[in-house]
């Protein structure tokens, strides 16, 4: 059964994860699939997109759907994962389809 966060793992998760938005991993990831500026394509959908308009994604989740929270260690290792473990995904569709699939899953647990 997945255990509740605590407050203060909240807070460090969000730190976390704006650290990660300024990562060097995640400007890896865009920029393999970047096509010229402003452009880049959804790895999913095949789509081309502009930057504001796609997401990276982490291929395994970085919160397992079957096993829930299993404490800040392993969410910050999975947070900083290896880049090959990152892909880009068009935010509207393929990203929120993924997201609400794991969520799903999450609850199910």
């Amino acid at each position: 059964m997945e255990t509740k966060r605590t407050k203060d793992e909240l807070k460090c998760c969000y730190m976390l994860r704006q650290c990660f938005s300024r990562s060097f991993l995640y400007w890896g990831a865009m920029r393999k699939v970047r096509l010229a500026s402003n452009q880049y394509k959804c790895e999913k959908c095949d789509k081309v997109f502009k930057q504001r308009e796609v997401a990276v994604d982490h291929t395994v989740p970085v919160v397992d759907p079957d096993k829930g929270w299993q404490g800040i260690s392993v969410f910050a290792s999975r947070l900083f994962c290896d880049p090959s473990n990152l892909k880009v995904l068009c935010k509207d569709v393929c990203h929120q389809t993924k997201s609400n699939k794991e969520n799903k899953e999450r609850r199910k647990s």
